[in-house]
């Protein structure tokens, strides 16, 4: 998953609902959303997922969509994270905010 600073949430490929046991239709909630590639519509999950990044349990607010990397957004990974991002030695620092 890409950190993505730009997403307000959490977005996944559509095909990764199944795997993770939600059942767009039944588990979800369609919004219009605005993307940077224009307006498109997401299943919005009514429940969180628990995800466990950098040693860290968090609750992620996922939407599944039309796109084909999956990424962590706003209102659930950056407001759980610090997230470094040194260009120059090609690394990025993920830090639990206490």
């Amino acid at each position: 998953m890409l950190p993505d600073s730009g997403a307000s949430h959490s977005v996944f490929p559509k095909s990764f609902a199944e795997p993770l046991g939600i059942d767009l239709k039944t588990a979800c909630e369609t919004q219009k959303v605005d993307t940077g590639n224009g307006i498109a519509y997401h299943h919005h999950a009514v429940e969180p997922l628990k995800a466990e990044i950098a040693e860290k349990e968090i609750d992620l607010l996922p939407s599944f969509g039309k796109i084909s990397v999956p990424v962590l957004g706003r209102k659930d990974f950056f407001a759980a994270f610090y997230v470094e991002i040194n260009e120059r030695r090609r690394v990025v620092a993920i830090t639990p905010h206490d």
